[in-house]
């Protein structure tokens, strides 16, 4: 039981090679921190960097990645709580981060932890 309590379920790891942006596009400060912190919750990794404004209508979910797998997109959505986000595909081989999430005013902050273990 101890071992299994301390190994990281296949999920986390899988999440551990994604890597999300996070801005915060709400006019409410520190909600992309709660953000990150709720992702790295679920095993993603994260960074926080500062969007290009603070008044987005809805959040935005950017996919760089070349395969645009709509399952991850809607998993990363869920973990937030979102369920009425802009989804914009970017592939860009190249980015440093698989996706990045603006925080919009309509993020929910709080959640159940349960929800997030699967």
């Amino acid at each position: 039981m101890l071992i299994e309590a301390t190994t990281l379920s296949p999920y986390a790891v899988e999440r551990k090679s994604i890597t999300i942006e996070v801005q915060n596009g709400s006019p409410s400060d520190t909600w992309d921190a709660l953000a990150a912190s709720r992702l790295n919750y679920a095993g993603y990794e994260t960074i926080i960097s500062t969007a290009d404004r603070r008044d987005y209508a809805n959040s935005v979910l950017l996919d760089f990645t070349p395969g645009q797998d709509s399952t991850q997109q809607q998993t990363i959505l869920s973990t937030l709580g979102l369920f009425s986000a802009n989804v914009i595909s970017l592939p860009d081989a190249n980015s440093p981060v698989q996706y990045r999430v603006i925080i919009g005013p309509e993020y929910q902050l709080c959640f159940q932890p349960q929800d997030l273990s699967h």
